[in-house]
Order: C-alpha cells, then structure tokens, then sequence
C-alpha cells in the first residue's frame, strides 16, 4: 500500500519490478503505513486502521498534518506520533505517551518501549523511550545521519547517503543500493518494503529490505 502524490491510497499489486496500482477509495491521506497485515492512515482529521483487506476498522480523531507509523511483531499497529506527541496503541484506545519531540521515524524496541529518531541541533539521536512513563531509557547521536530516515522493526536505521540508500543495522554494518535522488520522505508499504518519495513531489520507489540484499523500484502512478 502507498500514498500517491495527489493524497490517494493505492493497493500495489503484482510482482517487484512490474508493480499495478489499484484505488482503495481512501483519500486526502497526509501519511500511511502497511505493515502487510494492517493499515494506518492519518487524514487531515483523522487517524484510521485498516485490515488487509484495506477496509477501515477504527478511527480517532487528531489534528491536521502528517504522522508516523510503527508496527510490533505481529505486524499489528503498534504506535503513532503527530502534532509533537507520541501515541501507543492499546486495545481499542489511541494513548499519548509522556513524550514530545522533533521525531523523523519511530519503531517499536520493545513490549514496554519505543525507539524514536529525534532532531536536534546538533543531528539526529536514537532514543529510546519508555511508554508506561515517557522516560527516556537510553540515546545516542546518529553520527553521519542528517536528512529523512526511517526505523525498522529490527532497529536498523534507513537514511540517504549521497547518491546512495543505506541501511544501517544495530552493530553499525550498513548495506546500501544507489539512487540518486533527493529524498523526501520514507513510508511503510508492506512487510520488508518501504515507499520512498523523491524531493519536490517527485518518482515514488519502493525499497526491498531482505537479508540478502537490497532491491529498489520504481513504482508508476497514474498523473494527476
């Protein structure tokens, strides 16, 4: 599942590399994930789930502007964050967790924690958050990590690194794939993919994260 560059939720189908849109009547979307198994968009109004069959089976209020997504190990949703607040998911209820911050990308650490990529002045830092209190556990300074990044469930770090795509594992190995382009925003689309958006509303590609390597597309989409 992506967001297109009109706001519209598509279904992508097919194989990598020969990838087909289909509408899922879900628009004026500002973010989204896909885990594979679940859905998470953020309107201008709203926070909605889906299933995996696209169809909406919650929804909570929320104030406009973009949001991140996070799922846990089940590939359920599992945390959000917009208007400066991290937010849990707990059965049927949307909780803010006693943290606020400057966040690039979240994930989930643990049962009882949250990762989150935080901007400051002096870079990016790993920091990992307690969600029963909004303590902060531990954090660290994300060293030749500036620009849009993304968490993976496993804690690796995706971020761009000159012409190319990098992605940093927990011991500091990084894998990468060039290319060349100017990054606006990195997304969830399913398990082991994620969107990428070019700078300026530009191409949309998906990332393929596997243990054998990478793999980037391009992804077509119909003009607006």
């Amino acid at each position: 599942m992506v967001r297109d560059s009109g706001g519209s939720v598509q279904a992508v189908n097919g194989i990598a590399g020969n990838f087909l849109l289909a509408d899922t009547g879900i628009s004026n979307a500002t973010s989204a994930a896909f885990s594979g198994s679940a859905g998470l968009i953020k309107t201008d109004t709203e926070v909605l789930v889906l299933d995996a069959s696209y169809l909406v089976t919650a929804r909570y209020d929320a104030a406009s502007g973009p949001a991140l997504f996070a799922f846990d190990g089940s590939r359920e949703p599992a945390l959000a964050y917009y208007s400066g607040t991290l937010f849990r998911f707990d059965g049927g209820d949307l909780v803010a967790v006693n943290w606020s911050g400057d966040a690039v990308a979240i994930a989930l650490a643990g049962p009882r924690s949250a990762a989150v990529l935080v901007r400051r002045d002096d870079g990016l830092w790993n920091v990992r958050v307690s969600l029963a209190g909004g303590e902060i556990e531990n954090e660290g300074l994300l060293a030749g990590v500036s620009g849009p990044a993304a968490l993976l469930s496993d804690g690796a770090v995706v971020y761009m690194d000159g012409n190319d795509v990098v992605v940093r594992d927990g011991d500091g190995v990084e894998r990468r794939v060039a290319a060349g382009i100017a990054v606006d925003y990195f997304e969830p689309m399913g398990k082991d993919w994620l969107a990428i958006r070019e700078l300026d509303g530009g191409r949309l590609f998906a990332l393929r994260v596997r243990p054998e390597g990478l793999d980037l597309y391009r992804v077509p989409e119909v003009e607006q």
